[in-house]
């Protein structure tokens, strides 16, 4: 069945491969805008995922049903990688303080539990027994 000369199914791939672009535009432009690296980060992650995600099931609905289970695997693929490479940078920002403090909270979980796994005394609260002594 087609529509003005197009297929459906290659209409319904235009459609995902423009949602596509538009994710992935957005995330261009985010990384260029925002202001820090976590933000930056963030719209990477999340905008790319949605944006590589759209083009290839397009892709996949072009070429075919051999490629479109090929596409279904990169994409499920491509789910499974991008948080742990979130993560990585993430933590690779963090430890080497490539962050801008100024428009950042001072919550740092990730410091305390880098600090909870390091060898050594640690920092607390004096015993009760050697607080009562003074």
């Amino acid at each position: 069945m087609s529509i003005l000369g197009v297929s459906i199914l290659d209409g319904f791939s235009l459609v995902l491969a423009v949602i596509g672009t538009f994710f992935m535009f957005v995330s261009a432009v985010g990384i260029l805008r925002l202001p820090d690296v976590y933000a930056r980060m963030h719209a990477a992650g999340k905008a790319a995922t949605l944006g590589v995600s759209c083009i290839l099931l397009s892709a996949g609905l072009h070429f075919g049903e051999s490629s479109l289970l090929r596409m279904l695997v990169l994409i499920v693929l491509f789910f499974v990688t991008a948080p742990i490479a979130t993560t990585t940078m993430a933590r690779a920002a963090h430890s080497t303080d490539e962050t801008r403090r100024s428009v950042l909270l001072h919550c740092d979980e990730l410091e305390e539990a880098v600090e909870d796994l390091e060898p050594g005394p640690k920092p607390g609260p004096k015993p009760e027994s050697l607080a009562n002594a003074n």
